[in-house]
């Protein structure tokens, strides 16, 4: 290896003795001298050399002269880096004209293919109206896979914008609704609808998502439950849900089953003046036979007139009470 590098260098271990000329060796010590100095006085040139002093000295400004010189570099920097910011506009002018025909394009529901027979049309419409202007619109990208990425693009930008927003809300709603896609593919749409402290109304797609499998009230919630955590809202600031009356949109009832009577009538009394029940719309119902039901239905209207008279009526099981006494039925009449 060191014999390759002593070649490319041409190294030689014996130099010998120089035979040069003593006078360029003197030069060289003179010039080397000079950047080695620390002052004006400490290097002195011999006087043969006057011309290399000269040299240096000549371009040295001061007062007006060295004003005007900087002026004059300054121009010629502004100048060349105009001439650097020209194409680099010209393409930002490309790119920017790429996102808006990808926008076009989306909000069509055409194929992504579509953004190459665009870049076509503009060919040849530029090569007609503005030839000198033909090689500006050739730089604008609309193949496929770049009308998919500037979509996605914009997608993510305003799913950000969504976050930034959701972040000041007041409160928000939000309506439902599922339908299928060209694949027989369920998909669930969340439509968000929001509101600030200044009354600025904000409505947005919230999210779709894709339902495998089932699409039960469960797997519904739980595609609700994605859109909300992706965009960052908070249940607690959820005002109201519309949904479009589907069998798994609409809530459904839980049926407890006690072992005990006394553990029924204890959440039964802590559930009458719950305010987490209240805050959340949720009510506590008996379930009862239909011909109870019908019963209660028959006898509801005495206990309600009761209730405004400010008499103490109410339900136990099938069975009607006002003031302690109950409440007869008979051939389809209301009796006391």
């Amino acid at each position: 290896m060191w014999q390759g590098v002593q070649h490319l260098t041409n190294y030689r271990t014996n130099i010998g003795t120089a035979e040069g000329d003593l006078a360029l060796a003197e030069e060289l010590n003179i010039i080397f001298a000079r950047f080695e100095a620390t002052g004006p006085e400490t290097a002195q040139p011999h006087q043969a050399h006057s011309s290399i002093i000269f040299t240096f000295e000549e371009h040295e400004y001061s007062g007006e002269a060295r004003k005007q010189k900087a002026n004059e570099l300054l121009a010629k920097l502004r100048f060349e880096q105009s001439a650097l910011l020209r194409p680099s506009t010209a393409q930002e002018s490309a790119t920017r004209a790429s996102y808006q025909i990808s926008s076009l394009i989306a909000k069509s529901g055409r194929a992504f293919a579509t953004g190459e027979f665009v870049k076509e049309c503009l060919a040849v419409a530029a090569e007609a109206v503005c030839p000198s202007q033909v090689r500006m619109f050739s730089q604008i990208s609309l193949s496929r896979n770049t009308v998919t990425r500037r979509i996605e693009d914009m997608a993510q930008d305003i799913g950000e914008q969504i976050k930034t927003k959701a972040s000041a809300f007041s409160a928000y709603s939000i309506a439902c609704d599922e339908s299928t896609d060209i694949s027989d593919s369920a998909q669930l749409l969340v439509f968000l609808r929001g509101v600030n402290e200044t009354f600025e109304v904000t409505q947005e797609l919230a999210g779709i998502e894709t339902l495998s499998g089932t699409t039960k009230g469960q797997d519904l919630f739980f595609a609700v439950e994605r859109v909300l955590e992706k965009n960052e809202l908070k249940w607690e600031k959820m005002a109201g849900i519309t949904t479009d009356g589907a069998p798994a949109m609409k809530p459904r009832g839980i049926i407890l089953q006690f072992t005990m009577r006394h553990f029924r009538d204890a959440l039964w009394k802590a559930a009458k003046n719950s305010p987490y029940l209240t805050k959340h719309h949720l009510r506590l119902a008996e379930d009862l036979f239909p011909e109870d039901r019908e019963r209660r239905n028959k006898l509801w209207p005495l206990v309600e007139k009761a209730r405004q008279q400010g008499r103490r009526a109410y339900f136990v099981g099938p069975k009607a009470y006002i003031d302690g006494k109950e409440l007869v039925l008979q051939d389809m009449e209301v009796t006391e």
